[in-house]
């Protein structure tokens, strides 16, 4: 068994057996994970139908609960920031994401961000009455810059939605891992959570709604637009899990 790095809610090791290599992902703050908007369940669901298309590793084995997987463990490249400078890297992740956003959506209820700003605000607004009329700004800001993407108008798809170069393995094909906050909702979600982890890529929007197969339903501007909201939730993110 060896640690591995992780984003703070889980616990995951890499574990050599006979039989192979894997990870063990223990959930050890189940709590905190549900207030910030992870599902176990749905996670599960949408994990599993990109593990059948071959985008991520499939689950072998979880408790019913969900508070352990067990997947294989992928030998190759954690992508890098210097991955996203080449042209032949965005094509291939744009791939990747046209073949995701293209599986059937199963009928689940539809990522609504502002729902998950207000929910985020309203636990920041109990440990701290002061900041509400801030918080008011940032949901009134946030709602604004979601009519700017259009977001309702495009069909539902299955997103990842925390995109960023550490969930991007390359074995010589480019894997998606960490399914926690995957979704269905508007397909330009993951390019925008991606600008948003990876602010030097908002210059190359034209670029990655042509390699991602969204040019024909979404503008450069709908997807700064939506690079914003998903700036707005990972600040949040980040004041909710370390009460900052």
């Amino acid at each position: 068994f060896e640690p591995m790095e992780s984003g703070g809610i889980n616990a995951n090791w890499h574990v050599w057996t006979r039989c192979g290599e894997f990870v063990l992902r223990l959930d050890q703050r189940a709590g905190l994970g549900r207030e910030l908007g992870v599902d176990r369940a749905r996670e599960f669901t949408l994990h599993g139908a990109a593990a059948a298309a071959g985008l991520a590793p499939p689950l072998l084995a979880t408790a019913e609960d969900l508070r352990w997987t067990i997947r294989a463990f992928i030998r190759g490249r954690v992508w890098t920031a210097t991955d996203f400078e080449h042209p032949s890297q965005l094509q291939r992740l744009g791939a990747r994401l046209a073949v995701l956003h293209a599986l059937p959506a199963p009928a689940l209820q539809r990522f609504d961000p502002l729902a998950l700003v207000e929910r985020y605000a309203a636990q920041l607004s109990a440990a701290n009455a002061a900041l509400r009329a801030t918080l008011d700004a940032d949901i009134a800001r946030c709602r604004s810059l979601l009519d700017a993407a259009g977001s309702t108008a495009r069909a539902p798809a299955i997103v990842h939605s925390d995109l960023h170069a550490r969930n991007l393995v390359d074995d010589g094909q480019l894997w998606l891992l960490d399914w926690e906050y995957a979704q269905v909702g508007d397909p330009l979600c993951d390019l925008g959570g991606l600008i948003a982890h990876h602010p030097p890529l908002g210059v190359r929007g034209a670029e990655l709604l042509e390699f991602a197969g969204l040019s024909g339903v979404a503008t450069p501007a709908e997807l700064e637009a939506l690079a914003g909201v998903y700036r707005l939730i990972n600040s949040f993110w980040q004041r909710c899990a370390w009460g900052s």
